[in-house]
């Protein structure tokens, strides 16, 4: 996690991950740490199906940081994929279909997915 930025924003502590291949940014997570939950923000870039395995790849390693450096068993996230008409399918994707929704916030559902 070499590419790892951390910075406290509105009381919550913003983890920031910028994801590479040495070439480009594939992607950026984003991981809000509050007292009650840990909201992810994973955000890719030009996705390819290389590319998509690379970042789900340091997804789940983060993921597993999180676990280890704050105790957290599950992650939430407001997903959503610009280059998708459905936000189930990119949670779906990104969660090894393990996601599901809990509740929706302004119309949005909101995920919830245990950390492996």
């Amino acid at each position: 996690m070499a590419n790892l930025i951390k910075y406290l924003a509105k009381d919550v502590i913003q983890i920031v991950e910028i994801i590479d291949n040495g070439k480009e940014v594939i992607g950026v997570i984003r991981a809000e740490v509050g007292e009650d939950m840990l909201l992810m923000h994973p955000r890719i870039y030009s996705p390819t199906k290389t590319k998509f395995l690379e970042f789900r790849k340091s997804f789940e390693v983060f993921l597993r940081y999180m676990k280890s450096e704050y105790y957290y068993e599950k992650w939430h996230g407001l997903l959503s994929m610009p280059s998708l008409s459905d936000n189930k399918k990119w949670a779906d994707m990104i969660s090894n279909n393990r996601a599901y929704p809990v509740k929706y916030i302004m119309g949005r559902p909101l995920y919830e997915c245990e950390i492996q």
